[in-house]
């Protein structure tokens, strides 16, 4: 069974696989859309350092969004230089 993907609120959902276990669910959050599926989550913002990178929750990609775009900046913690730690490592 495939583990329920989270949307981060205010976002919007622009395309819903028929089967949840066989493809993304695609949201649209604030310009930035956020690929979801169960604990795999993708940054689709080719704009952003963080651009394709992956993350175990949707709300840490929705932090990372606006963050930049309220003020140009990454989390405390998430320098470009230390991709990794946008995976928790």
């Amino acid at each position: 069974m495939a583990m329920p993907t989270v949307i981060p609120e205010g976002a919007k959902i622009i395309q819903r696989p028929e089967e949840p276990e066989r493809g993304w669910t695609v949201v649209e959050y604030r310009g930035a859309r956020l690929r979801c599926w169960g604990v795999a989550n993708l940054l689709d913002w080719p704009e952003h350092p963080f651009h394709g990178m992956h993350a175990g929750n949707s709300a840490i990609l929705a932090h990372i969004v606006d963050c930049w775009l309220d003020g140009k900046r990454l989390p405390q913690g998430y320098g470009v230089g230390n991709r990794r730690t946008l995976l928790g490592r």
